[in-house]
């Protein structure tokens, strides 16, 4: 698969992507499938144009799917793995380290991790996220240490650290 799109929207932005999947189908119709993904994504940030390497391995068999992917790029690591059911996905994990937030906004600095896990149907998911930025800077003034927890069911988000202290952050 290879694709570009035109500039559009705040950075940053997801400007082309080329992967390619080889794998293998064994067995009774409809047969399992495995295979791997190699390739790159090429990402509009406020230093410019960035390419990030993307691995991964997907399985389908029976109904069900899983996969995982890694993305080293922007001076930062992305995992993801998904598992699932037609549009139910039992779990889905993703995790970045390292990510440098100057790339995302050019008023920020600071070194951010993530984690989402979730679960359910696609267009209604359920499940938790967490920021953490050890040393955030905005437009150089010292904000400090920043952690957000975010709390999702069936779609709805909510803001577990106003929810905790009353406390618009």
């Amino acid at each position: 698969m290879a694709g570009n799109r035109p500039a559009g929207g705040p950075l940053p932005r997801l400007r082309s992507a080329s992967l390619v999947a080889r794998g293998h189908a064994r067995g009774a119709w409809p047969p399992p499938v495995e295979a791997t993904v190699d390739g790159s994504i090429g990402v509009e940030t406020e230093a410019g144009p960035e390419t990030v390497p993307v691995t991964g391995r997907a399985r389908y068999a029976g109904g069900a799917y899983s996969g995982n992917l890694e993305a080293r790029g922007l001076g930062a690591t992305l995992t993801a793995s998904a598992e699932g059911r037609g549009s139910v996905l039992g779990r889905l994990e993703v995790d970045g380290q390292s990510v440098d937030l100057s790339l995302l906004r050019p008023e920020a600095d600071g070194i951010a991790s993530f984690h989402v896990t979730a679960s359910g149907p696609i267009d209604r998911l359920s499940g938790h996220a967490s920021v953490d930025v050890p040393a955030l800077r905005w437009n150089e003034e010292p904000v400090g240490p920043v952690t957000v927890r975010l709390e999702g069911v069936l779609g709805r988000g909510q803001d577990l650290n106003r929810a905790l202290d009353g406390v618009d952050h």
